[in-house]
C-alpha cells in the first residue's frame, strides 16, 4: 500500500487548476467540470466539487483483495475501484485499485 493522492474540495475546478498550474507547476492528468487530477512532481492532487467527492487521502493497493474485509468497492469513471471509509476522527480514507495498471 502506498499514498496515491490527496483530494481537496474547491469551488471552481478550472480556476483552481489554473492556480495549481501557476503556483505549483502542476500538470493536468485529467480534468472535467467536477474533478481534476494534477501531478506535482511525485505527488498527485485531486481537486473535487464537494457534492461529488469528500476531501480524502487515498492509498493505492495492488489488488481488490487488499480492500478492507467486508467492504463494497465501487468502480470509478476512470476504471479504478475505490472504497471510502472514515477513520476514528471522521477523516475520509480511500482505498484505490487500478486494474488497468496490473494487467
Amino acid at each position: 500500500m502506498k499514498l496515491d493522492h490527496i483530494a481537496l474540495n474547491v469551488n471552481n475546478i478550472s480556476k483552481s487548476v489554473r492556480w495549481y498550474e501557476k503556483n505549483l507547476l502542476a500538470s493536468i492528468l485529467y480534468c472535467d467540470k467536477t474533478w481534476a487530477l494534477l501531478q506535482v512532481k511525485d505527488t498527485k492532487i485531486a481537486l473535487t466539487i464537494s457534492n461529488q467527492h469528500p476531501p480524502h487521502t487515498a492509498f493505492r493497493v495492488n489488488s481488490i483483495d487488499d480492500f478492507p474485509s467486508g467492504c463494497n468497492p465501487a468502480q470509478h469513471r476512470d476504471g479504478s475501484w475505490g472504497y471510502y471509509q472514515r477513520d476514528l476522527d471522521g477523516n475520509v480514507i480511500e482505498w484505490i485499485f487500478y486494474p488497468q495498471e496490473n494487467e
